[in-house]
């Protein structure tokens, strides 16, 4: 091929480009005017495509106006053509469409009846969109007429009388919706047709009882349909909570009629919950666990109700009584042989992830004691269990963990804490961070337990550990701790000091700080306060060994005495226990007093400091500026000071707030 003839192939193709899109991009005009010559050369520079006729050039321009949102100009197209008495019958209806996209009522009416002026011979469709337009227009009754002559051409057809019912729900009809779908049902013979729509209208109408009836039968008539029901399900016992008997009567009556379909006692189930009834809620459940087909439906319920108890909005007693029924149901399919092995680990991880969500829930505190201690040593034995099947998994180890403080620090329990701090220290494959936490938990159990000697030589052993810093500064930061209480200041201020300096970023490191400057300060201040030291030793212990009340009056005690660093210390200290348990103003007595006593101790800055806090809880801002303000004058040396002044910045001037409307 020479190159002249190449150049021109490419100049016609380029040439034959140019025209297309020039039919397809040009502004609109009457479709009479587009030159055939056009359409030819198109044909005939295309070999083996098949020729457009004018009528598909139109529709092609219709479609892409259309789709750029140029309705109007694809109407006056469709329209230039009908009044020239020649727009076949599909574009018609596509100018239908047009005009019900555009709202143009009263033409889709005028144009639907010019193609067919006997109503009685319109199909489904053109009946629908007329009834629609008719309604649109005001002409409520004459729709519903068009309708029904709709409903008329093949009343057993489902899914027409399904549309049929969404468009008089659209129209705000429900109830005339629901009559629909439940004639149809009638004739059809089938009482669980149309289950998933009826659920849907009833629930719009309202009518809670009847929407639980048909939510049942859409699981009747497909049983893995439980999972998207049971959804459905809760919610509707959420919105109809007063009707929750009701409810559940309906849910049994179809259950009384579909007696072989047991996903329905799921449902019952959860129904029972939502009126508190955990009992008959287990009651229907309690059968199901052994049958191995729907383990994986009940271990979706129980999973279920430990995601459910931690949405932000949860109620504390109704997740309580949901997290009791997880774990009976894991618990339950652990215990019986038919649970298919794959299950196996859910069911664990369930079964420990809701028995600590109970241990965590606020609504456990009010439990009976003799229960919560049940609810405890259930748990225990779980994760010891877990841990022992599943070595090295996380949930297993964090949840050990977990119920060890619970049981060290709430409970008084050092030899159960031992026990479930030595199955993870004790494992191999647990993390080394979770073994170094299970190390120090059980030289922490130790001193709970009053066996300081014991717990010495466990920190001295984590202390000597040079592979973990974190846990050597931890120990040391303990051994520092016995050392105060034995009345050993020196060793203790030198660890403490040694602490602070090693790792100050630690949440212990200011404690170990605040430790030796006070043995310090003591030592410095002529005549030391080796009372005072000694029964502030004393409240350490207490404090190691949780025992609240006792630690308290020691604080009290040591507040009263002359002052002295240790008296200030102390009176810190409680401003922090009152203030931690919520006694703003007790905290606020104190915090005053070691101001107003004691205006040359290092605490009056940090006392300043924590009363500006409790007056903001008291809701006393303009106190609380001015006390952190005196900081910044007379204390500019405090360690906290930046801290401070972004309290300061973040409470405007009352002169200064920004109106609303206002651009600051």
């Amino acid at each position: 091929m020479s190159a002249r003839t190449a150049l021109l192939l490419t100049l016609g193709q380029a040439l034959l480009l140019t025209l297309v899109l020039a039919l397809i991009l040009a502004p609109a005009r009457p479709a009479s005017a587009m030159p055939a010559r056009l359409a030819q050369a198109a044909q005939q520079n295309a070999p083996g495509v098949q020729a457009l006729t004018p009528d598909d050039l139109l529709r092609r321009r219709v479609e892409a106006l259309s789709r750029r949102g140029r309705n109007s100009e694809a109407i006056s197209l469709l329209e230039d053509r009908r009044d020239e008495g020649n727009l076949p019958s599909v574009l018609a209806r596509r100018l239908v469409r047009l005009y019900r996209d555009t709202e143009r009522w009263q033409d889709v009416e005028t144009l639907l009846l010019q193609l067919t002026p006997d109503e009685a011979d319109m199909d489904f469709g053109d009946l629908r969109q007329l009834a629609d337009a008719r309604h649109r227009l005001g002409r409520q009754d004459e729709a519903a007429r068009t309708l029904e002559r709709a409903i008329n051409l093949d009343a057993t057809n489902p899914s027409r009388i399904a549309v049929i019912a969404n468009i008089y729900a659209q129209w705000g009809d429900e109830d005339r919706a629901i009559e629909v779908l439940l004639q149809s049902r009638e004739r059809l013979g089938d009482p669980l047709e149309f289950a998933q729509s009826l659920s849907r209208h009833y629930m719009r109408a309202g009518n809670g009882v009847e929407a639980v009836r048909e939510t049942c039968k859409v699981v009747a008539a497909g049983p893995l349909n439980l999972a998207i029901m049971r959804g459905q399900i809760v919610q509707l016992a959420e919105d109809y909570s007063e009707e929750g008997p009701g409810l559940l009567e309906a849910a049994r009556q179809v259950e009384e009629q579909y007696p072989t379909i047991p996903q329905l006692s799921i449902l019952i189930a959860e129904l029972a919950l939502s009126i508190g009834a955990e009992e008959q809620a287990w009651e229907r459940l309690r059968p199901l666990v052994s049958q191995p087909a729907l383990g994986q439906d009940l271990l979706r319920i129980a999973i279920a109700g430990l995601a459910d108890s931690r949405l932000p909005d949860a109620d504390d007693r109704q997740s309580l009584t949901r997290l009791r029924l997880s774990v009976r149901i894991a618990r339950g399919l652990l215990g019986n042989e038919t649970l298919p092995r794959a299950l196996e680990p859910r069911a664990h991880d369930t079964l420990v992830r809701s028995l600590i969500a109970i241990l965590d829930n606020q609504a456990f505190g009010e439990l009976d004691p003799d229960e919560r201690r049940r609810w405890l040593d259930e748990s225990r034995v779980a994760v010891l269990e877990m841990n022992e099947l599943y070595p090295g998994n996380r949930l297993a180890a964090a949840a050990t963990l977990r119920l060890a403080e619970v049981y060290s620090a709430a409970l008084g329990d050092p030899a159960k804490a031992i026990e479930l701090y030595g199955a993870v220290a004790g494992n191999s494959s647990a993390s080394a961070e979770d073994i170094l936490t299970a190390r120090l938990g059980i030289a922490r159990a130790f001193v709970v337990a009053g066996d300081t000697l014991q717990a010495r030589q466990d920190f001295t052993r984590i202390g000597a550990d040079r592979s973990q810093p974190e846990g050597q500064n931890r120990a040391h930061y303990n051994l520092g701790l016995l050392d105060f209480m034995g009345g050993e200041y020196a060793e203790a201020a030198e660890r403490m000091e040694a602490v602070a300096l090693r790792a100050p970023r630690a949440q212990f490191s200011n404690d170990a700080l605040d430790l030796a400057i006070l043995i310090a300060e003591e030592q410095f201040n002529g005549e030391p306060d080796e009372e005072g030291l000694r029964q502030y030793g004393v409240m350490l212990y207490q404090r190691a060994t949780h025992q609240r009340s006792e630690m308290t009056s020691t604080l009290e005690g040591l507040a009263e005495r002359p002052l002295s660093p240790v008296t200030s210390r102390s009176r810190l200290d409680l401003v922090e226990l009152y203030q931690a348990s919520g006694e703003f103003d007790s905290a606020l007595i104190w915090a005053d007093r070691i101001v107003e006593e004691s205006p040359a101790s290092r605490a009056v800055a940090e006392a300043l400091d924590l009363r500006a806090a409790l007056l903001l809880e008291l809701d006393r801002p303009e106190q609380a500026r001015e006390s952190w303000q005196r900081i910044l004058l007379e204390h500019e040396d405090y360690v906290m000071v930046d801290r401070v002044r972004d309290n300061l910045g973040s409470l405007r001037e009352p002169d200064k707030e920004v109106r609303e409307g206002e651009v600051p």
